[in-house]
């Protein structure tokens, strides 16, 4: 095994243009699958849930959708919002109790090879990574090259030693950013969003590809449909294909959607036919000074649980600390919970910019955050949310405590071999680590300690930006 982690300031050869912003062949209209249901008067919600998951596993595809409707029409109707004084700055009570937080270290992981520059351009950024079940490798970025803004996707064939430009387009008057990548049985998904700078306007992007040195568009869409008068960010997908050979398709999103409001959003193309999504869910609403950022998708499990997860600022802040907050579907997001509370708001700590990873074989899951301690004002920590029955209980305790620490990434195999974790981490005199570690997926405790990645350390990284990892 291969362990690759990309990072930073990756940077990239620009020659291939296209002036095709969207799919590189032709831009379409996307869809949105819209279907209004009707719900019989004895409709039982349990019950379906558990016919959806045997609909699901005998490959019944018609019977899945048309119960995945129903499920979700069910919730829309009865879907519960009771008031909320942190995220809505409504009345009532909230006080959750502080989770243990233990800063231990474990075994030491494996060493790291020389750093290798993937372009000579600079300012490329915003680097995800992925790989295919042959070993090739995928990097995912943009890149400003003075004038206009270009979404790159890079290749490597010999396991990172050269690298190559797949696909490079832009147009003129369009910004690229949160460019996103993620391989699943071997189809390439990429995301990112396009802001439109002549009226402002947003839109998400979503396109599934083949593999190989050929750029092969298979299908592209939006989860939010054209462009909108809506700003979105913090755009983040993922698939069950680890688990399910038709693989659906997950997206999560950040809605600024008036003053003073935000909304994480979810929408789910039920096949890897992303032109064809269904409508966007609004997970949860906002308001009183309170905001989400950071959401993050993630499908793992033996049961089939979905994941979305974000940072939270509450009302009151700083005298409410900022904490995490996720989101559960166990029916491939038709339904979703209430916003739950992975780390509280009154711990004298903010924590925030998740990552999550769970795995395929059991109930663990990993949220991997930065943690600031309001009352010292020290440097901030890594630190690991994790449950082991799917989101019952978290648990969080230190992953590393040394010397400023942020913008972690988690990441599991399809296989669950393993989570694997990598931060940027800031030293005095200017020095600049990107940090690994690993762990079992049958205990999300028992890290690795942490080995430094990067050769050059001096002040070539940028603060802005954090590690990618795969293998």
């Amino acid at each position: 095994m291969k362990t690759i982690l990309t990072s930073l300031l990756l940077t990239c050869l620009a020659f291939a243009v296209s002036d095709q912003i969207i799919s590189g062949v032709v831009e379409v209209p996307s869809q949105q699958i819209v279907t209004e249901i009707e719900l019989p008067a004895d409709f039982d919600f349990d019950a379906a849930q558990l016919e959806l998951k045997q609909a699901r596993t005998q490959g019944n595809t018609q019977r899945v959708h048309k119960l995945s409707q129903m499920i979700h029409q069910y919730w829309l109707e009865h879907r519960e919002t009771l008031p909320d004084p942190i995220m809505r700055g409504e009345q009532g009570n909230y006080t959750p109790e502080r989770m243990n937080e233990d800063h231990g270290s474990r075994d030491a992981a494996p060493l790291w090879g020389n750093d290798i520059r993937i372009d000579p351009n600079d300012g490329v950024r915003d680097v995800a990574i992925a790989s295919t079940s042959n070993g090739d490798l995928y990097a995912s970025s943009v890149w400003y090259d003075g004038a206009d803004w270009h979404y790159l996707l890079h290749m490597s064939q010999d396991d990172g030693e050269t690298w190559s430009v797949l696909w490079d387009t832009y147009t003129t008057g369009f910004t690229f950013f949160e460019p996103g990548i993620f391989v699943s049985r071997d189809t390439i998904i990429i995301s990112y969003i396009l802001y439109r700078q002549s009226d402002g306007y947003y839109r998400n992007w979503t396109i599934a590809a083949g593999p190989g040195p050929t750029w092969n568009p298979l299908y592209w869409g939006s989860p939010t449909g054209d462009f909108q008068n809506i700003v979105f960010a913090d755009l983040d997908v993922c698939t069950d294909g680890a688990i399910y050979l038709d693989h659906y398709v997950y997206a999560t999103w950040l809605e600024d959607y008036m003053p003073d409001s935000t909304r994480p959003m979810a929408a789910v193309s039920q096949d890897i036919n992303v032109s064809a999504w269904g409508s966007p869910i609004v997970l949860d609403v906002s308001g009183g000074g309170a905001y989400w950022g950071d959401t993050r998708v993630a499908f793992g499990s033996s049961t089939d649980a979905l994941w979305i997860v974000a940072d939270a600022r509450p009302v009151a802040y700083p005298a409410n600390d900022e904490g995490i907050t996720g989101w559960l579907s166990t029916n491939y997001g038709s339904s979703w919970t209430g916003y739950q509370n992975l780390t509280p708001f009154s711990n004298h700590y903010d924590e925030f910019d998740p990552a999550i990873a769970g795995s395929h074989n059991n109930t663990n899951w990993v949220v991997l955050h930065t943690t600031a301690d309001t009352a010292t004002g020290a440097d901030p920590d890594i630190d690991n949310t994790y449950s082991t029955n799917d989101g019952t209980v978290w648990t969080t305790t230190g992953w590393i405590g040394a010397n400023e620490n942020t913008h972690a990434d988690v990441w599991v195999d399809d296989n669950s071999t393993g989570f694997y974790g990598a931060c940027l981490q800031d030293r005095t005199g200017n020095i600049e680590h990107i940090r690994y570690k690993d762990c079992p997926t049958s205990d999300p405790t028992a890290w690795t300690t942490s080995v430094l990645v990067n050769d050059d350390v001096n002040g070539v990284l940028s603060d802005a930006y954090g590690p990618s990892v795969t293998f």
